[in-house]
């Protein structure tokens, strides 16, 4: 007997498709039954027969299974090949309706390509500078090691690291880095300074640096005396020599001693130190292994397995507490633990980020405009879409018509769009600040074309959705009746002047934020930087410790060197200084003020620099009080300072600083040499124009001692005002240096007014990229504004014909219709603004002088959109008025 429910799943798949769980049932119930049947036949009973009949297929519940599986995916093969030929098929046909109008797939692919192409080549930035990561084994274990003081970070000197790396059990590898300049020697070939580092053996392991060729440095060539030996970077390595295999076992001159090259590192090393172009062993001697006055170390290290930063951060904090009154110029000296890529890209995540959403807008913007766009068509296609309705097709299947219109549309959009993203990308590289890292590893890579795939896509959903759906949901008899007029021109209205509003509040959003930044780069402009930066030629020079021992060596040296520079025609003035304002470098000393306690708190951070005489005049620092150094400030006569108004205030506040009194370097005894101010400067900008003026020092060079220079590694750099471009002038000054050391080379060379463009570059940069992005804003909205009020007096020519015929004056037409194309906007600006002020608070660490809710940017931002806004409803307005009532009538 068969099966209950058999029957009904058969006669249900008489009336429409059953499911394949269904079909397997029936399928397998029909074989048992004619089995069973076949075994009654042959004499057995009933139920035995179906017991049999069942055990023939072995496991039911299996085979049942087995065939579900199999009837399922043959199913889903099925459905995706029906899927995708209707999908060709509609692609096929959407060309050919792009094709007849060629002018409205111009202007929407045009629209989707620059919001595609933008978003695109900002997100290749992203990617290359923010989200790829290190290339290092295991690079989140990777960390940075700070002393920390007053909330300041700052490098580590020898004596601490010795301690950190004794003490601490959180990481597997804790190394060393000093930054140094060397004087190199090859050949024939002139002298040039390279930037290099010094590293201990265990640096290369520790973060999973290979080499390129050669080895890395042995355990026995880290030590003083045997360290004679150098590494080169890949990138130097071909450029200074030809990428020679050679090279291995050669002989360079560093600094005037003979190195060994017996290693070139791989390219992974530039992530790190992309300035560095040579590496030697690090090498501690006794003394610097026990000095913990002089800070000049990075330290790096690899957390051990299973420890968290935070559990690195309170084990050295803990190191560090003891340390404190264990080791000279450590009081309040703490440790800070940072991730290596927080350290590495630094401000730029927030940044890039900002740009990235500041960029989805634009691309917001132009799917709002495209959708707009079709809006209209699919208004003008109401009587095709009926037609294809009473044939036979559901709204289902012209719902996946009209999307695989936006889908094609977008694929055009999308593929103009990764031309101009790779453009884009190429510009923003060429004009980026230098300092941005791994700019130049950004590029159409594999994931920023799937990232810009997935917009193409995203954008596809964005625009087509509600388009296609208003169009499909056709009003059959009133479409064929008016001949594809629509019947809910009232609604789509509606939904199109929301459209608009969304465009204006996008824009607005962009344009507050540029205008922060435009006025903050305004502002900066205006900030003095406390020198003439006009004719001010700069070159810094490093001398090397082999051949300038001694502290007389050095001063003499620079005292001869600046006697020629001087002597150069065209020269007005000369001086050296160790560290230049606006540069961000910076030594830092800590000094308390005679007649106070030693208490910590009375401890006040000062920038200090060593000067020749004459560098307030060759800068145009003003002196404020007392006097600049001259020839009574030499060695052997009483220590002398000068220090800027913002060390006076803080040292010595209310009171006339000169003659007070700081302590200096300390004496063979143990007592300190007292420092008398002899005068007060004008405020001199060291880290940029942004920050504030700190505290400043200077020591007079002929009374430096030899802690200061070693601390700038006796380097200087050498200023000079000319009297015309002091660019024109480097061959004569190199050759003045020469006159003295022809090894010298000098380098970093470029004038003031260089050094304060490059620290403006930054700033400059995201406002240009903001401003770029709001202006394409702006012009995305007006277009759109411009297509809604165009489309609504199309679409009531009639009804403006009417009024007119009826006695409307030209000004009531031009008042109606501006009004229909100002609604949307007045409700953008509203919601814009709203929006505006919550979203200008990320741009808090951009803005210089400015508030984020700046009254003057969200007064003038809003009213220049509004003046747009309103032109570009006025010229279809006038149009408007141009109607003859007659033809209007007969239309």
């Amino acid at each position: 007997m068969p099966r209950p429910g058999t029957f009904g799943r058969q006669l249900r798949s008489l009336l429409w498709k059953a499911s394949v769980a269904d079909e397997v049932d029936a399928e397998l119930a029909f074989h048992v039954e004619m089995r069973t049947r076949e075994y009654i036949a042959r004499g057995l009973d009933p139920e035995l027969a179906r017991a049999k009949a069942v055990g023939r297929f072995g496991d039911l519940n299996r085979v049942n299974d087995t065939c579900r599986r199999i009837g399922e995916g043959r199913e889903r093969d099925m459905r995706r090949a029906e899927w995708i030929h209707e999908f060709v098929q509609d692609a096929r046909y959407a060309l050919r309706q792009l094709a007849r109008m060629p002018g409205f797939t111009a202007v929407s692919a045009l629209t989707l390509a620059i919001g595609i192409g933008a978003t695109t080549a900002i997100f290749s930035i992203v990617n290359a500078v923010v989200l790829r990561p290190l290339p290092f084994p295991e690079p989140d274990r990777l960390v940075r090691v700070y002393t920390n003081r007053r909330g300041v970070d700052g490098s580590a000197s020898a004596a601490n690291f010795v301690r950190w790396r004794e003490r601490s059990h959180s990481f597997s590898e804790l190394v060393p880095v000093e930054y140094r300049n060397f004087t190199l020697l090859t050949g024939d070939r002139p002298a040039e300074q390279v930037t290099g580092l010094r590293v201990s053996a265990d640096f290369f392991p520790a973060l999973g640096l290979t080499m390129r060729l050669g080895r890395p440095f042995s355990n026995e060539e880290d030590q003083p005396g045997h360290d004679n030996v150098v590494i080169l970077n890949e990138r130097f390595w071909k450029s200074r020599f030809n990428g020679d295999s050679g090279i291995i076992g050669r002989s360079v001159r560093l600094n005037a001693v003979e190195h060994v090259v017996i290693g070139v590192i791989s390219p992974a090393a530039d992530v790190m130190t992309a300035d560095a172009n040579i590496w030697v062993p690090i090498a501690f001697t006794t003394e610097e292994r026990a000095d913990s006055r002089k800070g000049y170390l990075d330290v790096f290290g690899r957390l051990a397995p299973g420890v968290s930063i935070a559990q690195a951060q309170s084990e050295m904090s803990a190191i560090a507490k003891p340390l404190e009154t264990e080791l000279e110029e450590n009081r309040e000296n703490g440790v800070r633990v940072a991730s290596l890529m927080e350290v590495y890209v630094g401000s730029y995540r927030s940044r890039l980020f900002i740009l990235l959403g500041a960029v989805a807008f634009v691309l917001l913007i132009a799917c709002v405009n495209v959708a707009n766009l079709l809006l209209a068509r699919g208004a003008a296609r109401g009587k095709e879409i009926s037609i294809r309705a009473a044939l036979g097709a559901g709204r289902g299947r012209v719902l996946r018509q009209l999307f695989a219109e936006s889908v094609v549309l977008a694929g055009i959009g999308g593929t103009i769009g990764l031309l101009l993203a790779f453009w884009g990308v190429r510009a923003l590289k060429a004009v980026a600040p230098s300092e941005v890292p791994r700019l130049d590893q950004a590029g159409l890579d594999w994931l920023t074309v799937a990232f810009a795939l997935g917009a193409t896509v995203l954008s596809s959903i964005v625009f087509g959705l509600v388009p296609a759906l208003r169009t499909a949901r056709s009003d059959l008899q009133g479409a064929l009746r008016e001949g594809g007029r629509s019947s809910s021109l009232v609604a789509r209205d509606r939904v199109r002047q929301l459209l608009v509003a969304a465009e204006v509040a996008l824009s607005l959003m962009l344009l507050v934020g540029a205008g922060l930044l435009i006025r903050s780069g305004i502002i900066l402009q205006r900030v003095e930087p406390g020198f003439a930066t006009a004719r001010v030629f700069s070159a810094w020079l490093a001398l090397p410790p082999a051949q300038y021992e001694s502290v007389e060596s050095v001063r003499s040296a620079y005292d001869r060197i600046l006697q020629e520079v001087r002597a150069v025609p065209g020269v007005e003035s000369a001086a050296g200084i160790t560290v230049i304002p606006i540069t961000g470098l910076s030594a830092q000393g800590n000094f308390i003020p005679e007649g106070r306690s030693e208490d910590p708190a009375n401890s006040i951070s000062f920038n200090f620099r060593v000067a020749t005489p004459g560098v307030f005049q060759t800068l145009r620092i003003p002196v404020k009080l007392g006097r600049d150094f001259d020839d009574r400030d030499v060695a052997g006569s009483p220590c002398v300072i000068i220090v800027n108004e913002a060390g006076a205030k803080k040292a010595w506040p209310n009171e006339n600083p000169i003659g007070k009194r700081i302590p200096g370097r300390r004496e063979p005894n143990g007592q300190r040499t007292m420092c008398s101010v002899i005068g007060v400067v004008g405020d001199a900008h060291d880290d940029g124009l942004r920050e504030a003026v700190r505290p400043q020092i200077y020591f007079a060079s002929a009374q430096a001692p030899e802690a200061f220079w070693f601390a700038m590694q006796r380097s200087m750099f050498i200023l000079a005002r000319t009297t015309g471009d002091p660019r024109a002038m480097t061959k004569q000054l190199q050759a003045a240096v020469g006159r003295v050391d022809p090894t010298l080379p000098m380098f970093d060379i470029r004038t003031m007014d260089e050094r304060i463009s490059a620290s403006l570059a930054t700033g400059k940069f995201n406002t240009m990229l903001l401003t770029t992005l709001g202006a394409i804003g702006l012009l995305l909205a007006a277009v759109g504004i411009y297509g809604v009020v165009a489309y609504f007096v199309t679409q009531r020519t009639g009804e403006i014909g009417l009024r007119m015929a009826l006695g409307a004056t030209p000004g009531s037409v031009l008042r109606l219709v501006v009004g229909q194309g100002m609604r949307p906007v007045v409700l953008g600006i509203v919601v814009g603004v709203g929006l505006a002020g919550a979203a200008s608070r990320l741009l808090a660490s951009l803005v210089f002088g400015v508030g984020t809710r700046d009254p003057l940017t969200f007064v003038a931002v809003p009213a220049v959109l509004g003046v747009i806004a309103l032109a570009a409803s006025v010229l279809p307005a006038r149009r408007a008025i141009r109607v003859d009532p007659t033809k209007a009538l007969q239309s």
